[in-house]
């Protein structure tokens, strides 16, 4: 698209998540052929902006794997607790599901294809940058440099 810039702020890994008694969680590497028959519990669709979901499904899809069953939801809060309670696995972002990981209520699964997405910034750069967007600009690379 003509006079669109985009710079990556962050990029962002995430883990393939699984009950910790699962059958799968200690597996020295999973493909998406393990998971053929699993109930699999995602966050809201990709055209809501969940890049990692959709990336997901991808490599399922280009697998031949047709999950057991799918359950979308709104709350990443949500998917952890139904994973811990053993209701499927999913794909969270791995800074979301750090604190269960720890505490060994959540496993990750050595997933074969790691899943990282990145946060960008896109702007038109065409156009006239007025004093609040370049601020904007500058402070947003600085918030994400810092973390």
């Amino acid at each position: 698209i003509a006079g669109l810039s985009a710079e990556v702020l962050a990029e962002e890994a995430v883990s393939v998540v699984a009950p910790s008694a699962h059958t799968l969680a200690n597996s020295t590497v999973v493909i998406p052929s393990d998971l053929v028959g699993e109930t699999v519990l995602l966050p809201e669709a990709p055209e809501s902006g969940c890049a990692y979901r959709g990336r997901f499904e991808r490599q399922l899809s280009e697998g031949g794997v047709v999950p057991g069953e799918t359950l979308e939801f709104q709350s990443i809060e949500a998917i952890k607790r139904c994973v811990g309670a053993g209701m499927g696995v999913s794909v969270l972002p791995t800074v979301a599901v750090q604190t269960e990981l720890a505490a060994g209520n959540l496993s990750e699964l050595r997933w074969r294809e790691p899943i990282r997405v990145g946060t960008l910034m896109a702007w038109n750069s065409e156009r006239w940058a007025s004093p609040a967007l370049r601020a904007f600009l500058q402070t947003a690379r600085e918030v994400f440099s810092a973390t």
